[in-house]
């Protein structure tokens, strides 16, 4: 139980980690193999040998999830697009908004806005910002999306 506790809240603190990037490498791709791992270890010590049909029950649903949703994106070229900076937050210029596509087997989908912090020159915290409006008394538009602003 005690061992079941601990994996559990791992699990946990690795899914608070999940918006943190390394300029562009996300923390995603490191921390979903890992909670994979920890639901199949979770699985293994949840139910004993005795009650192998539900064990084995559910590690084909992972298995299956895993084989049709984790593995085209994996193998279809499938990824977010950066396409740049549209606003800045006025009072803290660390704060602005990016322009993002997700882009799957040659297509792609339309911009979708995303708030940036960054904590360090190279570490950030990225969540999604939203489908409304930005409100242009909080946000400064930048002039050119395709421009770096630093």
């Amino acid at each position: 139980m005690k061992t079941i506790l601990t994996v559990s809240i791992t699990f946990l603190v690795l899914l608070l980690l999940l918006p943190l990037e390394y300029d562009n490498i996300k923390a995603k791709s490191f921390i979903y193999p890992l909670m994979w791992i920890g639901a199949v270890y979770i699985v293994f010590k949840t139910f004993p040998k005795k009650q192998y049909i539900t064990r084995n029950l559910l590690l084909v649903f992972l298995g299956l999830f895993g084989f049709f949703v984790i593995l085209p994106r994996v193998i279809g070229f499938c990824g977010w697009i950066h396409y740049g900076t549209l606003y800045v937050k006025k009072g803290d210029r660390s704060i602005r908004l990016v322009c993002r596509s997700y882009e799957c087997y040659m297509t792609d989908g339309p911009c979708q806005l995303f708030k940036e912090r960054r904590i360090t020159k190279h570490f950030k915290w990225v969540t999604s910002f939203g489908e409304g409006p930005v409100d242009k008394t909080i946000w400064e538009e930048i002039p050119s999306m395709f421009t770096e602003y630093d």
